[in-house]
């Protein structure tokens, strides 16, 4: 009798991010490989200065000394030679237990990666895949090995014999030219995109086990090493696997500045775990797509590259697909189907029944013949096939094994399978019928899931390899007519939406959904039309009303279809804030101008006349503005930093009436929460914290819920305020709507200049729309009904702040006269004292961050060299001892803002993993000795920044410490995401008389108060912190420190947004350190650069989208002349018209260049057909005396330079012409004055 065929099953393997295609050589440019670093083993043990002494050197030449981590890490698959290597055991040092086993030889093949599965070694893990395949554990050796070490437990399998039984049991379905092997990153420079980076696939030609420690003998239990040798067929001539390009597509972006996002193939959704723990199993499906993505990625990879592409494997790609069409069979869901059912080991049943089948059957007539008779598959069967099992079998109502029967064919994890079966776990609105009727119910009902069913996984079962369905049709009703049904087009629909959606859109124009859907790589394409909408109902003008799609008309004619959920939300919203604009507004205001002055003091009598007059018009603005949040039912407090938002929240929060309503102070990130508490002296929440109470949030899923129970709304608030709104998504601000009852007024403050938020939608922006009156920009103060804006910056008292007027230019509206001047005093090298730019050179970057930080930063400007790294702590926090050592006490993370480096991006050389790690090899060895080996003195390092005492920290995760893990113990016990601190512990010390143990962090604004932070893996749980004195712009928003250093690299994805909160984050001064001329940064002011305005809505009225350039915008949020330049203002709008329409010829803010070689950028600049230069400037803002003040000194150069006033004749280069809004938008008069200036 022939041995029945073995399941095959595919593998993932992680590798490292390598410079040089993974070739067997040590990086081309090693420090600029800053994901790498990310990966604990690489992190701690990369050796900076000798892998750039060795960059380029063929590791196999090596000694095994100078052999870099990334060998150990699988950085080397590529190589065509073997790589020596030898490892030794992990806990070698950690137990006397481990002392026996020694140094091992362990090299590498050529072609080859070795294979670890992480999660199958972990003793959870274990257990549970124990539970679905008959491994053969045996947990009585584990407890033997606890006891020889002591160990309470361990988190890993530790006695050899079980370890070669999951190893063995792991790579038996690994089978030799027949799985295939699929390389990934989980860190690129490529991307931050969390998701897995697809590197390549080949075909498993080899499978070697490493086999057993060596020892010295006497050893207690015996140890297998993990790791297996897995040979590959990918070669550079790509005839037998797939390689991405990838270093070629990283060149490109970096010399021509091209978008490489589409070239990106990452790994499938739903196969997040396939994807991690270094090595887990793929299945048939989950290959698929990694096939299709590669495919995709590749053609795109092609185009972009061209001849620089290289070779790439698509016939190989074609023929695996074909095949591995083929292999999936009927049923691959069957082990998870009968999982849910309630098999027990229901993996290694799902194999029996389909060996008993063979090959080309359908395992489900076999599991029906085996559920009458299982001495069919033999006597291990019945340990699977129970009584029970065949009881309830028996005993299913046909429509529930129907149910059964076509969930095996999708290829479902266990739990999705159990949600949609199991009725207990479903959503009680789906039935069996439904899922019948329409099996994409299955994608579009579980999109809420943190595992949610992608898409891919129901139409692969949908549409089976030709064969595959011929042999073994879907039956109806579930069977598709053809590739246009319309339950597949829906779904596709909604899919797309889906994406959309994630890119933080919330809604799409049909005719992109349509041109989407034509171009996706599907494994049987559907080239649906607009026409096929009509005919499915499923056009924006034909929907149903019941139903996932919405249709939604746009103001150009257009169509454009939106999830039914989001349009739900976006109705909440819009019902709220309208009711609230028709309700009466609130009487009886206090008297804030008191309340204000009780605050912040009389104006001081040592201001100049100018200070005095600024420092008025600030507090009437405020007060104009808390008059307005008191009586309006709905508002809007926004402003730039330093306007002080936040002071008048203080004042409003504790106003005796408003108080004693009772007031929810609400945050949208736990640091946000911390720092508004701090600064309103109030108790404040997080959304999320609030919802949970409310049951308006899942944190499981993390979804934001509209569920409109009046029952469990909050009824306590009468004032309800929410902080840096810009951060909340539309589900997020409508649960929040929906959450409360009783509010007498409900203010949003934050700025919607800053980034938009991580999600769907811009409410915050379309609400301050929607509130602001036309004329806004021309009212003093800016105050309306609803609306309160703040315009004048008080961090500091005198001249308009240089810094606050660059960051203006990279927001909507006026500029001030003084911005060109701002330019180019930077460009000129000035340093001023609020603004300096700095240029760089790539490969000087360190260097000249290390200069600029001398420069500015007080302790380290003050230090001689030797003392550099001493002064560097200072300005952390760190004191000097009398005996002349450097220490963290209680109290040092105060200074934690004192200074902060930003930047766009983690990776690369320019992000902040490499920043960081060069200040810390720079700064930081003395603290990283002190911290190593049982005599050490501080607390040993930790992750895979190596993490110690002296260390500036960002906490990354939000987090609720035991009482144990923190001091004191009744101290707040909730860490958020993003705030800092530093290390200041653990240390010897009289009461510290042991080896450190604990890594201690005082975060900012937590004086006195310790928590501890447990080491990490790569693998088994996520990080916690990171070091922090380099952080991203987007991890800085809401924060501010008292000097920003902001590096800018060239090509980094730049955009209005990014640059305007970078600008907006310092209390003193910020310093550019720009890699491209400031001219190109400059260029970044643009409308066509506005994330924000790339967002496509509907909150109130639907987006307007318009092709500017290689972007589409929303033409509601931007200022578009009729010959589709992009303006500042409504006013430069009506300016730009009326000179089209007059028929003269204009150029918009042209540079003009004085005789002085200053250089300014003027609104307009006309040339008549007489060849005169006419200048046309509208001062927006001529009512604050500071612009007016500038306005004044700009138009004094304007004379010096030959271009004096039309009223006065003009000058030798030409005439200057002004209008302003100080009477409001005066179109009459400035078209009567454009007829005047011109002669017509």
């Amino acid at each position: 009798m022939n041995e029945p065929a073995r399941p095959i099953e595919h593998i993932s393997i992680r590798v490292p991010w390598h410079d040089a295609g993974w070739n067997g050589t040590i990086c081309a440019d090693p420090h600029g490989n800053g994901t790498c670093v990310l990966l604990k083993n690489i992190g701690q043990r990369r050796n900076d200065d000798h892998e750039r002494r060795l960059a380029g050197s063929e590791i196999a030449d090596l000694p095994l000394a100078d052999a870099p981590p990334c060998v150990a890490e699988r950085g080397t698959f590529m190589s065509p030679r073997v790589i020596p290597f030898q490892r030794q055991h992990p806990f070698t040092q950690k137990s006397p237990a481990f002392a026996t086993f020694q140094l091992t030889p362990q090299p590498i093949p050529a072609y080859a990666a070795q294979a670890v599965p992480f999660r199958w070694m972990s003793r959870d893990g274990a257990r549970e895949i124990n539970e679905q395949r008959r491994l053969g554990l045996r947990p009585e050796l584990e407890e033997q090995v606890d006891a020889i070490t002591g160990w309470d437990s361990s988190t890993w399998m530790m006695h050899g014999d079980n370890q070669r039984t999951i190893l063995d049991a792991f790579f038996s379905t690994v089978q030799r030219e027949s799985s295939l092997v699929f390389f990934y990153a989980k860190h690129s420079p490529l991307s931050d995109d969390p998701r897995r980076l697809l590197v390549g696939a080949a075909m498993v030609t080899d499978v070697n086990p490493t086999g057993a420690y060596r020892s010295s003998g006497g050893e207690q239990f015996p140890a297998q090493m993990w790791e297996t040798n897995i040979s590959h067929s990918l070669r550079p001539d790509q005839q037998r696997g797939f390689l991405m390009p990838y270093q070629a597509l990283l060149a490109a972006r970096d010399d021509r500045g091209i978008d490489i996002s589409d070239a990106l193939a990452f790994a499938p959704e739903g196969g997040w775990e396939a994807f991690s723990y270094v090595t887990e199993h793929v299945s048939h499906d989950l290959a698929i797509d990694a096939l299709l993505a590669l495919m995709a990625a590749g053609r795109t990879a092609q185009r972009l590259l061209g001849a620089a592409a290289g070779p790439l494997g698509f016939d190989w790609l074609e023929g695996q697909l074909n095949r591995l069409w083929k292999l999936r069979g009927p049923r691959p869901g069957l082990a998870s189907v009968l999982a849910a059912f309630g098999v027990p080991q229901s993996v290694t049943l799902a194999h029996l029944v389909a060996a008993a089948g063979g090959p080309g059957t359908d395992p489900w007539l076999t599991l029906e013949q085996a559920m009458a008779d299982p001495d069919r598959l033999g006597i291990a069967a019945k340990t699977h096939l129970t009584g029970t099992v065949r009881a309830t079998w028996k005993a299913l109502k046909p429509e529930r094994r129907k149910l059964l029967e076509l969930l095996s064919r999708f290829s479902l994890t266990r739990e999705q399978a159990e949600r949609f079966f199991v009725v207990e776990e479903r959503d009680p609105a789906l039935t069996d019928e439904q899922i019948i009727t329409n099996p994409y119910r299955l994608f579009e009902a579980d999109r809420g899931q943190p595992d949610a069913v992608p898409f891919a996984i129901i139409d692969r079962g949908c549409f089976p390899d030709a064969a595959v369905a011929a042999e073994h049709p879907v039956p109806a009703p579930s069977a598709m007519s053809d590739d246009l049904d319309a339950r597949r087009v829906r779904a596709l629909i909604v899919d797309e939406l889906q994406r959309a959606k994630a890119a933080g859109h919330t809604l799409q124009p049909q005719t992109d959904i349509v041109t989407s859907i034509r171009a996706r790589t599907l494994s049987v394409p559907c080239p649906v039309t607009g026409d096929v909408l009509d005919a499915h109902q499923l056009s924006a003008d034909t929907l149903p009303p019941e139903g996932p799609l919405t249709g939604v008309p746009l103001p150009n004619g257009a169509a454009a279809l939106q999830l039914t959920e989001l349009a739900e939300v976006g109705a909440v919203i819009r019902k709220e804030v309208e009711r609230r604009l028709k309700a009466p507004s609130i009487t009886e205001v206090p008297d804030f101008a008191r309340r204000l002055d009780d605050l912040l003091g009389a104006i001081g009598g040592d201001l100049t006349d100018e200070e005095r007059d600024a420092e008025t018009r600030a507090r009437a603005e405020k007060v104009a503005a808390l008059n307005t949040l008191y009586s309006s039912r709905i508002s809007v407090l926004i402003g730039s930093a330093g306007t002080g938002k936040t002071t008048l929240l203080q004042v409003l929060r504790h106003t005796k009436t408003v108080d004693a309503g009772g007031v929810l102070l609400v945050a949208p990130t736990g640091k946000a929460r911390v720092q508004l508490a701090h600064r309103v002296q109030a108790e404040a929440v997080t959304l999320a914290q609030f919802l949970i109470a409310t049951k308006r949030y899942n944190p499981r899923t993390e979804r934001y819920l509209v569920t409109g129970d009046v029952q469990t709304r909050a009824k306590n608030y009468r004032t309800v305020v929410v902080d840096e709104a810009s951060m909340l998504t539309e589900e997020q601000l409508a649960a929040l709507f929906d959450a409360v009852t009783g509010v007498q007024r409900l203010v949003l403050v934050g700025d919607p200049r800053q980034l938009p938020p991580i999600g769907a939608g811009r409410p915050f922006v379309d609400i301050v729309r929607r509130l602001a009156p036309a004329d806004i920009a021309t009212r003093t103060p800016r105050c309306a009904p609803g609306y309160a804006e703040l315009t004048i910056p008080r961090r500091q008292v005198g001249q308009e702040r240089d810094d606050l007027v660059l960051a203006s230019w990279f927001a909507d509206g006026e500029l001030s006269p003084a911005a060109d001047l701002v330019w180019e005093r930077l460009r000129a090298g000035e340093q001023l004292p609020t603004l300096r730019a700095v240029r760089y050179d790539r490969a000087d970057l360190f260097a000249t961050l290390l200069t600029v930080l001398r420069d500015e930063i007080p302790e380290l400007r003050e230090a001689s060299d030797e003392e550099l790294s001493t002064a560097f702590g200072r300005s952390y926090g760190g004191v000097v001892s009398g005996r002349g050592n450097l220490y963290y006490p209680g109290g040092a993370a105060k200074k934690a803002d004192a200074w902060q480096i930003l930047s766009p991006v983690r990776s690369r050389g320019w992000g902040t993993t490499e920043i960081n790690r060069a200040l810390k090899d720079t700064f930081g060895t003395r603290a990283l000795e002190q911290a190593i080996g049982p005599k050490r003195y501080n607390a040993k390092p930790i992750g895979p920044e190596r993490i110690v005492v002296g260390d500036k920290v960002i906490n990354i995760r939000n987090h609720k410490f035991s009482p144990y893990a923190m001091y004191p113990k009744d101290a707040e016990r909730f860490v958020a995401n993003g705030e800092l601190g530093v290390v200041i512990g653990q240390t010897r010390s009289g009461k510290v008389n042991w080896a450190p143990n604990k890594t201690e962090i005082e975060l900012g604004g937590r004086a006195g108060v310790k928590y501890a932070y447990r080491d990490w893996s790569d693998d088994d749980r996520a990080p916690m912190l990171e070091l922090a004195w380099a952080i991203t712009i987007h991890k800085a928003q809401g924060s501010e420190f008292q000097i920003t250093l902001v590096v800018l690299p060239d090509g980094a994805g730049l955009s209005r947004e990014l640059l305007y909160t970078a600008l907006t984050r310092q209390q003193h001064k910020v310093i550019l350190l720009h890699e491209a001329d400031l001219d190109e940064v400059a260029r970044l002011g643009s409308a066509v650069y506005s994330d924000t305005a790339r967002r496509l809505t509907n909150l109130f009225v639907a987006s307007e989208p318009i092709q500017v350039g290689d972007a589409v915008i929303d033409r509601g949020l931007v200022h578009r002349t009729a010959r589709g330049e992009l303006v500042r203002s409504k006013s430069e709008v009506l300016i730009a018209n009326l000179l089209d329409e007059l028929g003269l010829s204009y150029d918009y803010e042209s540079p003009f260049t004085g005789d002085d070689g200053r250089t300014v950028r003027p609104d307009f600049t006309i040339l008549t057909d007489l060849g005169e230069t006419v200048i046309w400037e509208h001062l927006g803002m001529l009512s604050d005396p500071r612009y007016a003040s500038k306005w004044v000194q700009k138009k004094a150069w304007y004379v010096a330079n030959g271009i004096r006033p039309d009223e006065d004749g003009g000058g030798s280069r030409g005439r200057l012409v002004t209008t302003d809004d100080r009477r409001g938008v005066d179109y009459p008069a400035w078209r009567s004055l454009a007829h005047k200036v011109f002669g017509l």
